[in-house]
């Protein structure tokens, strides 16, 4: 694709992912990516949405801060932390089309469970947070897809949509911004197209970011959460997708 095509296409993709991203707190990758991968080479694409995700997540958290459940944050983002660090050991030790499986079948499964239940998703104890923070960085330092972990662990104990989106955006900043210091230490974002292509795409999630809030603010609690269930179906089918393609 030429380049004219890809600055014309970027800043609307990055508009509709910001917008899904702010609306039910994570699935921004899973607009993105697909989409920018028509018109851009996979290897810019994945930092170039790795980034966009920290920047719109540190957005959302400055935005949001007076929302989020610290308590609920503190409990997942050290394990979380760990299981990043371990992510490309676990990489080399089990095959990667496996654990793909694995993860899209559990996100599909809970997804769907939680829409038959008419979006009330399955309470799920404390003592999940060090188990989900850990699976959660694990496949999200191998492969890039934790997110759909820690949004089933923070819906199923956070009821307010406020609340859960500030948390789920702060986590995704840690996440998000580890991942980047570890491209950045390994030289993967000297590529001079990735910032212009990024600088090209920060209106458009401005834009996306603005529009999602307005909008979930308007939606109700059973609403949101039967979104975040859809969302967790659609991101499943994605890596399940993604898995068969290995």
């Amino acid at each position: 694709m030429p380049p004219l095509v890809a600055a014309l296409c970027a800043p609307l993709i990055s508009l509709l992912a910001a917008t899904v991203l702010a609306v039910g707190g994570f699935g921004s990758a899973l607009v993105a990516i697909p989409l920018l991968a028509l018109v851009l080479p996979i290897k810019t694409v994945v930092p170039l949405v790795l980034l966009q995700d920290f920047l719109a997540s540190l957005l959302l958290g400055i935005r949001l801060r007076g929302d989020i459940d610290r308590r609920e944050v503190v409990r997942v983002v050290p394990s979380m932390l760990a299981g990043i660090t371990a992510g490309v050991t676990l990489l080399v030790m089990v095959p990667a089309r496996g654990m793909l499986f694995a993860l899209g079948t559990l996100v599909v499964i809970y997804g769907v469970y939680t829409l038959a239940r008419g979006g009330t998703p399955l309470r799920l104890s404390r003592r999940w947070a060090i188990p989900a923070g850990l699976a959660g960085g694990m496949v999200g330092g191998a492969m890039g897809v934790g997110g759909p972990i820690y949004v089933m662990y923070y819906s199923g104990r956070i009821e307010d949509p406020a609340r859960l989106r500030a948390s789920m955006s702060l986590t995704f900043l840690v996440s998000t911004g580890t991942r980047v210091a570890l491209l950045a230490a390994a030289g993967l974002l000297l590529d001079v197209q990735l910032w212009g292509m990024l600088a090209l795409m920060v209106p458009g999630m401005l834009a996306g970011l603005f529009l999602g809030q307005r909008i979930g603010r308007r939606l109700s609690r059973p609403r949101v959460m039967r979104l975040v269930a859809a969302m967790l179906v659609m991101s499943g089918t994605s890596v399940l997708w993604k898995a068969a393609a290995l």
